[in-house]
């Protein structure tokens, strides 16, 4: 039986068992093994059972094995298993099968679904003041956006390499657009030091049908940009003039130079594949994913405008740390799924009532139907945008919350615009005592709202209800900020009981890449940069 995962193709494996082995399983070494890779096809539209006759047009041969092997017959190939320091002169080798390498960004965004963690020299950076950032971001081994991972560690070589986005193609839906979320792209990948090179060429470019004009140029590689119709072969080519050509029987193309040594994967970031590169001896993985909120995808998990549906609706982790883990302080209060107070995250699916939960309008599904967002952090934060919002039925049945927006802020139409979730990104929110680090120091307001009933004196109908602000010394809503510049006469600090330093690090969303330059060391990025080589300026000969 064929047990597959669907999760795109992969040209690499460890293997570490004897399969056929009937009691000790690991591998032997110096023994010789034998293996056969078969393709197979998979259908089971619907299940077939001969005794149920609503199932008699199910699917009767669900797994079709192949009959040939990519080129010809289907080939086995022996392997045996040894020490390798013998057979290399006693050479040290410092990595193994499936170490994963660092990765620096240069530009772009994105997470293709990975936890990503920044080193703590990245962090300090950002820290170290005004602007508060960073141009490169570096992440720690195997937190990075792309998974680069060692296949032959015989075959690493010690440097450097730059990876890019190619060929992108901006998705046109108007949410997507705004926020440059690819559609398709491919990438290549090459050695650092041929990065950047200027170089001088002649080329010639039509500019009719029949006529080109010669062009010296100053190139840098790689070319951000191509140059259009470049004659690139032809019959005939006659001086016209000093610097114009009479063409017969051009062949025109875009004209683009790549640096040496370039790798160019022919296989698109929307398919989910691992690409190998041998001479190199490493494994490349890096496949577009889709928006979060699954509110988009029909039952059926079919694309929303060409991106793949997202593993537990976008969210791809999170993680909380104390600096004395036997001091933890802060605990969550946790959402609860029946209906009251503790019910203050508007995820799962309840289509009806005040505890309803969050839908992109009534036919177009859930937003987290599956309560995948439930729990980051262990249940101490929750997205914005799913919170319960002060709302009124009647006179007698009302929340009085005030965790989101109101009403008009809140509804089916204002959700389903782009900004509000789907670009959540990944952060870190620390605790600490240690003032010197300090970003912002916010003071949370308390203070409960209250309700205010008119009521008609000459019929003792109630005629409308609002929440009102309470007596808050701060001037602010429940769990809003308190205005800066608003006096605080009595207030003791949130944390000051803490000892230590409280870490939370949410991977909220996972957001498809956007436009990408990676450093490898080897590394990679998302797709256009403006430390990409600029476009090619022409000047007449």
């Amino acid at each position: 039986m064929v047990v597959g995962n669907n999760k795109g193709i992969q040209h690499s494996f460890k293997l570490t068992q004897d399969a056929f082995a009937e009691s000790e399983k690991e591998l032997v070494n110096h023994r010789e093994y034998y293996f056969i890779a078969v393709a197979y096809a998979y259908n089971q539209y619907k299940a077939y059972n001969p005794e149920d006759p609503n199932a008699l047009d199910g699917q009767k041969t669900p797994y079709l094995r192949g009959r040939k092997g990519s080129s010809g017959s289907i080939k086995t190939i022996s392997a045996t298993p040894h020490a390798n320091e013998q057979f290399q002169g006693g050479l040290e080798i410092n990595s193994t099968y499936g170490d994963l390498l660092d990765i620096t960004m240069v530009e772009g965004m994105g997470t293709g679904q990975n936890f990503l963690d920044l080193k703590q020299s990245t962090i300090d950076k950002i820290m170290s003041g005004a602007p508060w950032k960073t141009d490169v971001r570096e992440y720690k081994t195997g937190h990075g956006p792309i998974q680069i991972s060692i296949v032959d560690p015989l075959n690493i070589v010690d440097d450097n390499f730059i990876l890019r986005f190619d060929s992108v193609k901006i998705s046109t839906n108007s949410d997507m657009k705004k926020n440059g979320i690819i559609e398709d792209a491919y990438w290549y990948l090459y050695p650092e030091k041929f990065d950047s090179q200027v170089i001088d060429t002649t080329i010639y470019v039509m500019f009719n049908d029949s006529m080109a004009v010669k062009y010296d140029t100053t190139i840098t590689v790689p070319m951000n940009y191509s140059i259009p119709n470049v004659v690139k072969s032809y019959l005939t080519l006659t001086e016209a003039g000093v610097d114009t050509f009479k063409v017969k029987d051009p062949f025109t193309a875009d004209f683009r130079i790549l640096p040496k040594e370039h790798f160019y994967s022919r296989t698109s970031i929307m398919e989910s594949n691992d690409v190998v590169i041998p001479r190199l001896g490493i494994c490349v993985r890096i496949n577009q994913v889709g928006l979060p909120g699954n509110g988009f995808y029909s039952a059926s998990g079919s694309k929303y405008n060409g991106l793949p549906q997202n593993v537990k609706n976008g969210y791809v982790g999170s993680s909380v740390e104390y600096e004395d883990p036997t001091m933890a302080w802060m605990f969550p209060v946790l959402d609860g799924d029946q209906e009251g107070p503790l019910n203050w995250i508007a995820t799962g699916n309840v289509k009806e009532g005040l505890y309803k939960s969050n839908q992109y309008g009534a036919d177009n599904g859930f937003v987290d139907g599956n309560n995948d967002w439930k729990v980051i952090a262990d249940g101490l934060f929750a997205i914005y945008r799913t919170l319960r919002f002060d709302e009124i039925e009647s006179a007698d049945n009302y929340l009085k919350y005030q965790l989101a927006a109101d009403d008009s802020d809140f509804d089916s139409y204002q959700m389903q615009d782009f900004d509000k979730y789907r670009r959540t990104p990944s952060i870190d929110i620390v605790i600490t005592k240690d003032t010197n680090l300090w970003s912002r120091c916010p003071v949370v307001e308390m203070c409960e709202l209250d309700i205010k009933k008119t009521i008609d004196p000459s019929t003792g109908d109630v005629t409308s209800i609002n929440f009102v602000p309470g007596p808050s010394q701060g001037k602010a809503d429940k769990f809003s900020l308190r205005r800066a510049n608003i006096p605080v006469l009595s207030f003791a600090p949130l944390f000051c009981t803490s000892n230590s330093t409280f870490t939370v690090c949410v991977r909220l969303l996972t957001v498809g890449y956007i436009l990408v330059i990676l450093a490898l060391n080897c590394s990679p990025a998302r797709a256009s940069s403006s430390k990409l080589a600029d476009k090619p300026t022409l000047r007449k000969a």
